[in-house]
């Protein structure tokens, strides 16, 4: 009975330890403006833009893989474009991205118009001001 106990003891606790480390099943993007964005690491583009007015999500594998050559401690840097339909795309900013949690710093950037906010892990909204 001991035995039991201890094993369940220890799936039980492993359990909680992934619940809370897990990263998000996708990355979210809530493009509340009239114009497509997308996210650039080293000048490579999301397999899926945002377009405008919609919500697109990528699974949480894809901006692993996206982000495995270019990532220092688990954190990788995207560079957030809108307009990227025309000759002159718009650069918001940078948000770096933990691909271990899925938190996403700063919570806050606003540039050329724009400010996109992080709603939570692996979750961002982009506004037009």
């Amino acid at each position: 009975m001991k035995q039991w106990m201890c094993c369940a003891l220890a799936l039980g606790v492993s359990f909680y330890a992934g619940s809370v480390s897990a990263s998000p099943k996708a990355m979210v993007t809530h493009n509340q403006t009239s114009m497509t964005t997308n996210a650039y690491v080293d000048g490579v583009a999301a397999p899926k833009p945002a377009m405008p007015h919609s919500t697109t999500s990528v699974p949480w594998f894809f901006v692993k893989a996206g982000c495995d050559k270019h990532v220092g401690d688990g954190i990788c840097p995207a560079v957030i474009k809108m307009n990227i339909d025309s000759d002159s795309p718009i650069e918001v900013g940078t948000l770096y991205v933990d691909l271990h949690s899925g938190v996403i710093s700063p919570a806050e950037i606003s540039a050329h118009g724009f400010t996109i906010t992080v709603n939570a892990p692996g979750e961002i909204t982009v506004m037009e001001e």
